[in-house]
């Protein structure tokens, strides 16, 4: 697991990122959010000539996904 050799796996967040991610690759137990992200996933493929180009499109509402998922500050 990719989390583990980078020393993440204790990043709830993050894990449950990955869980929306791992969703969409595989199936599996859905995240609430699927099926927004699926869509303006597919939206911003439609926008992107190329993988680079796509990944700078849908890196800000993966922070934001990462961000609204961290547990709130003690």
């Amino acid at each position: 697991m990719l989390r583990v050799s980078f020393a993440l796996e204790h990043d709830p967040a993050l894990a449950r990122a990955a869980d929306l991610v791992h969703h969409l690759d595989v199936g599996g137990c859905p995240v609430l959010e699927v099926v927004g992200f699926e869509t303006i996933h597919t939206g911003a493929r439609k926008r992107c000539q190329d993988d680079d180009h796509l990944l700078a499109e849908i890196t800000p509402v993966l922070d934001c996904l990462y961000t609204a998922y961290a547990p709130a500050p003690a």
